[in-house]
């Protein structure tokens, strides 16, 4: 089972809609220094994992299909970039 996890890790395609890349079901993008690995739900949820930092992230939200969505993800990726990863790092 975890030879499959990690294969379902890796990057098998990049998306036609947005600039990241794709294994099986995991979204993959750089976020400062690591590469984060998430699974992108209707709505705005998420589950982030950066393996480096032996973390693992999980977001509800209660978004609509809208312009403001995409805000949300930019906003929610630099946020992790900017605030939460520094944090993460002194542990």
């Amino acid at each position: 089972r975890s030879a499959w996890i990690e294969e379902s890790l890796n990057t098998y395609t990049r998306s036609t809609f947005n600039p990241y890349d794709y294994g099986y079901m995991w979204w993959i993008k750089p976020v400062g220094d690591y590469r984060a690995i998430f699974a992108w739900g209707n709505g705005g949820q998420y589950i982030i994992l950066f393996p480096e930092l032996d973390t693992v992230i999980a977001i509800t939200s209660d978004l609509t299909r809208s312009p403001q969505s995409r805000r949300y993800q930019r906003d929610l990726f630099d946020y992790l970039e900017q605030q939460l990863l520094p944090v993460l790092e002194t542990l």
